[in-house]
């Protein structure tokens, strides 16, 4: 009887740190897959701006567009936005995102998210060197687009969010000095 009840216990604790260890392999799972698609969205993002040309920002840096690659600067309606935006879910919480308004060839305008709705923004800001306040070419520095990401990742049903800071910037790729 005092073999049975041993092997009872060592066994319950053994299936309690079986189970442990897959939730928390789960949850390292659900964080590595958001932070990807974060990495991804911010990938797409720094490619367009190096291709891109006479960036803008307003709002208080909550705002950037730019000529994308293959348009003309003074074609303001082709320019693409990049917008940093809060919102209410379904459940009442304030949800900040980034945005990226363009237009399709022979369609209208769109936004879309490109960041998913597992990573919530804080913050999120642009800055601008190298050019002027109206996008021209200011002096011999080649314009440089800077963002600066503040939020946290993960899902928080399950308990396993983070947070992070993120810094990602780019130059412009075609000389403008």
């Amino acid at each position: 009887m005092v073999a049975v009840a041993l092997f009872a216990v060592v066994m319950t604790v053994s299936i309690g740190a079986l189970l442990s260890l897959t939730d928390a392999s789960r949850k390292a799972q659900a964080i590595q897959s958001v932070m990807n698609n974060l990495n991804v969205a911010l990938d797409g993002t720094v490619r367009a701006l190096r291709m891109g040309t006479a960036y803008e920002v307003a709002n208080g840096g909550k705002e950037l567009s730019f000529a994308p690659f293959g348009v003309s600067e003074s074609n303001r309606s082709q320019r693409w936005v990049y917008t940093f935006s809060e919102s209410t879910s379904p459940s009442g919480e304030v949800l900040g995102r980034i945005y990226k308004t363009y237009k399709p060839t022979g369609l209208p305008r769109v936004t879309v998210p490109i960041t998913a709705a597992e990573v919530d923004i804080d913050e999120a800001t642009f800055y601008i060197t190298g050019t002027s306040a109206s996008g021209d070419v200011a002096g011999t520095a080649q314009p440089r687009v800077l963002l600066v990401i503040r939020g946290r990742a993960g899902i928080d049903k399950q308990k396993t969010t983070t947070t992070f800071d993120i810094q990602a910037s780019a130059t412009q790729r075609i000389l403008d000095l």
